[in-house]
């Protein structure tokens, strides 16, 4: 099995396209990313296991039939795996896992941090607790000088500079605005809702 966090060329590279994935891997998600698997991609939906954000699922796997690794026999092993809102792109997930020996690893996955993280249930538990054992962290931007504003104050930014071009400019003005296959929905949305104005998107969009 895998797990996708997110549909971003840099995570499915690799995966192939328009019913050429064959498995026997089945691919776990959250809807979104299972929707835009399917209609998007081209990926069979009987190798698509979707799960909802918050919900706790158990992925079973072999493994040591013991902690240590030493009795070099294997058993059929369970962890639990929650995913969790990462405030990426629609559908991005931060990936809890918790490992049969108790212990517990975090993946972040491509993640843009909220304040509203620190009460995702289960990641504010074993926090507190200090029993996250393992973190895989998202170091893109981890040089202090990327002093990011936080997602709604830029959202804000870019739609109040666009309102204020069409109130200053004729009917004729042209605002093109970048964006990602997927991502950056919320600014096409803010902008459209604040000039009235229609957006234009090729296709993929």
């Amino acid at each position: 099995s895998f797990i996708l966090t997110h549909y971003h060329g840099d995570h499915y590279s690799g995966l192939p396209r328009d019913g050429a994935y064959a498995g026997p891997a089945r691919i776990h998600c959250t809807p979104v990313t299972a929707a835009l698997l399917r209609s998007v991609h081209g990926v069979p939906p009987e190798f698509i296991v979707e799960h909802s954000y918050d919900e706790s699922w158990v992925h079973e796997y072999e493994g040591a039939d013991d902690d240590n690794g030493t009795t070099g026999t294997t058993c059929t092993r369970q962890a639990t795996v929650t995913f969790c809102d990462a405030n990426h792109c629609p559908g991005a997930a931060i990936v809890l896992v918790q490992l049969p020996d108790g212990k517990v690893h975090l993946h972040t996955g491509d993640m843009r941090f909220h304040p509203r993280m620190k009460d995702y249930p289960l990641i504010k538990k074993f926090a507190a607790d200090r029993s996250i054992d393992l973190l895989y962290l998202d170091t893109t931007y981890p040089h202090p000088k990327h002093d990011f504003l936080a997602q709604e104050e830029a959202v804000d930014s870019i739609a109040s500079q666009v309102e204020e071009i069409f109130q200053k400019t004729s009917k004729s003005t042209l605002v093109l605005l970048s964006c990602y296959s997927i991502g950056k929905e919320k600014v096409l949305w803010e902008c459209a809702k604040r000039t009235n104005k229609t957006i234009f998107v090729n296709d993929r969009k």
